[in-house]
């Protein structure tokens, strides 16, 4: 019952096959943009065990299969392909106390988040987030602490958040240690 962005993972040589199904609404793929085909549409693609936008890059779907995928991701082994979602990159945190202690909830943070070119990188955050990103978050952050259960230590939780769209906020990764932001 938790909004996610769907998720892909492949190994860098076979991501030349990466497809939606069409049976997806398109704005379920894309947030608020309208493509009329596959070849518009724009993807995030990151290593799977990444962190803070290393070697994070948002392609076109023409750009797997036109050489481009190989030289933008340097990565041997598995990929993380989404598609691009329009809004604000969050973060959340949880730290556990197992069967004893209550799980805690801290301030939900903005990620700053540049694009140039193809390439993503991470440039700090804002903690906690304004408040119209932060009433959206909430529920969820309740909803995902629930559905993680006792744990001890930190997990972490990517979001993006767009309070004017029908899914006002998205889980992008969850992650078992702290998170760069």
């Amino acid at each position: 019952g938790i909004p996610t962005i769907p998720t892909q993972v492949f190994l860098n040589q076979d991501a030349s096959r990466i497809h939606w199904p069409s049976g997806v609404a398109t704005e379920t793929l894309t947030g608020s943009h309208s493509f009329h085909d596959q070849a518009e549409r724009s993807f995030v693609v990151k290593p799977r065990f990444g962190a803070g936008c290393t070697n994070v890059r948002c392609l076109r779907a023409t750009d797997f299969t036109g050489g481009r995928m190989d030289a933008a991701v340097h990565d041997s082994g598995h990929l993380i392909v989404q598609p691009w979602i329009s809004g604000t990159p969050c973060s959340i945190g949880f730290i556990g106390g197992g069967q004893v202690r209550s799980t805690v909830t801290l301030p939900p943070g903005q990620q700053l988040i540049r694009q140039t070119g193809t390439c993503l990188s991470y440039h700090g955050g804002i903690i906690p987030c304004s408040p119209p990103f932060a009433d959206v978050i909430s529920p969820l952050a309740e909803a995902l602490m629930q559905a993680l259960g006792a744990f001890h230590g930190y997990v972490g939780a990517d979001l993006i958040v767009d309070p004017d769209s029908s899914v006002p906020v998205r889980v992008v990764e969850v992650n078992p240690r702290l998170c760069t932001s």
